[in-house]
């Protein structure tokens, strides 16, 4: 039977350190995992070359030349090369990401796409985005949103809700110890039992 193949696109790729980066290549390493599933990880390199490396059977990663970089958001050369000659049946791609988002469109494949957040920090880069953005969304086959709460507060959302699914990001569990019982007393008997734990960088998007 032959295998589905999937491209991926992201931002930035390990080692690359960053929640999202992360997350979408824990999500690719999980899925080639499958039966039936063939998983190219694509994004920007950190210098203006591609490189291309097999993680296993089924699962490589390539990074494109990053001929710059605007806005936190890196331009990169060869999208639409790349695209045509790994030919996926399904493209799926992670948003925000303003430059993929107007290099891979219009798809001919049926598109997936990760919303994972909004763009808060450049609001004028958002007014030049919106119509792109919202051009993505409506080619998208299925959205799929990290919460409920972003669909119900993401003006972009909110027009696309009928075919948005909320698929929570996970945590990989690297241990399965567990936290010694009095530790967790002396926290509850500091703070208290309802404790709201967050982890990230301070910054205002977060």
């Amino acid at each position: 039977m032959s295998r589905i193949r999937v491209a991926h696109f992201g931002k930035y790729l390990p080692p690359v350190v960053g929640g999202m980066e992360t997350s979408i290549y824990q999500i690719c390493e999980s899925l080639s995992k499958t039966e039936d599933l063939d998983i190219r990880l694509v994004g920007s390199n950190t210098r203006n070359r591609r490189e291309s490396l097999r993680l296993s059977d089924h699962f490589e990663m390539t990074k494109l030349a990053c001929a710059a970089t605007i806005f936190s958001t890196p331009i990169l050369r060869g999208v639409k090369t790349e695209l045509a000659s790994y030919n996926p049946d399904i493209a799926h791609l992670h948003l925000p990401n303003p430059y993929l988002s107007w290099a891979l469109g219009p798809l001919k494949k049926p598109l997936v796409i990760t919303y994972h957040c909004e763009i808060l920090t450049y609001p004028t880069i958002l007014k030049a985005y919106e119509p792109i953005l919202t051009s993505t969304l409506k080619s998208a086959a299925r959205i799929i949103a990290t919460s409920q709460q972003l669909i119900d507060h993401s003006p972009f959302l909110k027009t696309f809700e009928r075919k948005c699914s909320v698929v929570p990001l996970g945590i990989k569990k690297e241990s399965d110890s567990e936290p010694d019982p009095r530790v967790i007393d002396q926290i509850h008997a500091q703070y208290g039992k309802r404790i709201i734990l967050f982890v990230g960088r301070l910054v205002t998007y977060k």
